[in-house]
C-alpha cells in the first residue's frame, strides 16, 4: 500500500509506521436513512467542537513555550474548524446524500487535497497536510469519548506517536 505524505523534517527514517486516523476501511462511502441524518449532524458538532476544546488546550499549555510562528500552527487548525465553506460541504453531503458524517469528511477532505496538489505554490499545497492533519482529529473525535488532544502510541511501541504539527514546531523552533 502507497500512502501520501508531506515531510516536516528532511532525512531518512527506518522503523513501523502507525497510522492515526484514517484507516483504510474508513475510505468507502456509506449511506445512513433519512431518520439518521440529525444523528450525523449533531455528531458532527460534537466532534468539531471537542477538537476546537483539544487545540485550545494544546495552545494553552504549549503558548508560553512557543513563538509566534509556533501558535500560527493551532491558529489554521482552528481555522479549518470553524471554517464555513468546509463545515457546509460535509452538513450538505449528509443531508442531501445522506452519507455518514466520516465518508463525507473523507470525501470533503480528497476533494480539496485534488484541489492543492493542481496549485503552483509549495505554500498552498502544504496546507492540504493541515486539513488532512484537522480532518484526522474530527475523524478521531466522532465516535470515542477519550481525549485526543495528544497522539498516543500504539500498545507495544517502544516510542511515542508524534503528530505532524508537534514535528512541524519542532522544527520551526530549530530553524529560529
Amino acid at each position: 500500500m502507497i500512502q501520501k505524505g508531506e515531510t516536516v523534517a528532511e532525512g531518512v527514517a527506518m522503523g513501523t509506521v502507525f497510522l492515526q486516523g484514517y484507516a483504510a476501511a474508513d475510505v468507502y462511502l456509506q449511506r445512513i436513512s433519512s431518520d439518521q441524518v440529525e444523528e450525523e449532524l449533531n455528531r458532527l458538532q460534537q466532534a468539531l467542537n471537542k477538537s476546537r476544546e483539544q487545540i485550545e488546550k494544546l495552545k494553552s499549555k504549549h503558548g508560553a513555550t512557543l513563538g509566534s510562528n509556533e501558535i500560527r500552527i493551532f491558529d489554521s487548525h482552528m481555522g479549518y474548524l470553524s471554517d464555513p465553506k468546509f463545515i457546509d460541504e460535509v452538513e450538505t453531503m449528509v443531508m442531501e446524500e445522506r452519507y455518514t458524517v466520516r465518508s463525507c469528511i473523507n470525501r470533503v477532505v480528497d476533494n480539496y487535497d485534488r484541489i492543492f496538489q493542481l496549485v503552483e505554490s509549495d505554500h498552498i499545497r502544504k496546507r492540504a497536510g493541515d486539513l488532512r492533519e484537522v480532518a484526522t482529529r474530527v475523524l478521531r473525535n466522532l465516535d470515542d469519548g477519550q481525549d485526543d488532544s495528544e497522539p498516543t502510541r500504539p500498545s507495544g511501541s517502544p516510542h511515542r506517536t508524534r503528530s505532524p504539527s508537534a514535528t512541524s514546531i519542532e522544527s520551526v523552533r530549530k530553524l529560529t
